[in-house]
């Protein structure tokens, strides 16, 4: 028994169980030590990134009016147009102001500005409801009159005024554009209107024109006539549903309905049966009438 105790104490590398113990205690509050704020702290993380259903709903709902500010903002930088070509920004009409992409409560206010005359750029600037986008789009488009003061551009509308009277039906877009308020613009949208209807059948129809002021209206009405005679009718006897679907007031499943009640009676003998079918209305009845026939 001594043999083997003094056979221990000699050989130095011998560990007895109790310092062992003490090792693996000590190493053991070592890792935890290391270890236990990062399990703490990722713990913690995942608490706070849960989040409860109204929290979530919060922030889409954030994030989504952002989204709808930001397309708002662009829209609106995009809105304005390059003029289709040089214009005095003294005499230009209301409708081509807003064909440009301005309101009709700014395009008020520009033509009081130029009411006095605008005569250089920096008069233009000034004129504050004129959006900086649009400013920058026009400007290279704009000329000065070298006196454009507002008796000179009275006198210019005046003698725009001392025209003959204007035939809607047969007038070139040229014609058009004498009359005081029509541009370029507006002279090509009524020309376009006019083809696709076969004819104005009264002057009010102008006002269907894309961005036509029922003010210019009013302002012109004098100057121009129609002749009802000119219009082109479509025969509803012997007219295709294409043909009837081409006219603006008529759309495809009503233009295919008056082909198939015509087939179905043999022919028409009176316009007033086109109001057999379900979907031509007395609205739509009225506005047909002038461009169909027997």
């Amino acid at each position: 028994m001594t043999t083997k105790s003094s056979s221990k104490s000699e050989n130095t590398g011998y560990i007895s169980r109790r310092s062992r113990r003490g090792i693996y205690v000590f190493v053991l509050c070592c890792l935890a030590l290391v270890y236990t704020p990062r399990v703490l702290l990722l713990m913690s993380s995942n608490e706070d990134a849960l989040l409860t259903t109204e929290e979530i709903n919060y922030f889409h709902q954030i994030h989504k009016t952002t989204s709808e500010k930001k397309s708002q903002k662009k829209n609106k930088s995009s809105k304005f147009k390059v003029p289709p070509e040089k214009f005095d920004p003294s005499v230009y009409s209301a409708s081509e102001w807003m064909y440009l992409g301005l309101s009709e409560k700014q395009t008020k206010v520009v033509m009081k500005f130029a009411a006095r005359g605008i005569k250089n750029e920096d008069q233009l600037k000034q004129i504050f409801v004129i959006p900086d986008q649009l400013f920058y789009l026009i400007k290279d488009s704009v000329i000065f009159s070298i006196t454009p003061h507002f008796n000179e551009r009275k006198v210019t509308q005046s003698a725009r005024k001392e025209i003959s009277m204007i035939e809607l039906n047969t007038a070139s877009a040229d014609e058009l554009e004498k009359l005081v308020g029509i541009g370029p613009y507006l002279s090509d949208k009524i020309v376009s209107l006019r083809s696709q209807l076969g004819g104005f059948n009264q002057i009010e129809q102008l006002l269907e024109v894309y961005k036509f002021p029922p003010e210019l209206l009013e302002s012109i009405k004098n100057f121009v006539t129609v002749d009802p005679l000119m219009v082109h009718k479509i025969n509803v006897n012997s007219g295709t549903t294409e043909e009837l679907n081409a006219h603006p007031y008529l759309n495809w499943n009503q233009a295919n309905s008056i082909v198939k009640i015509r087939k179905q009676k043999g022919k028409y003998t009176s316009l007033d049966q086109l109001k057999e079918s379900v979907l031509i209305d007395e609205k739509t009845y009225k506005k047909i009438l002038p461009y169909v026939t027997l």
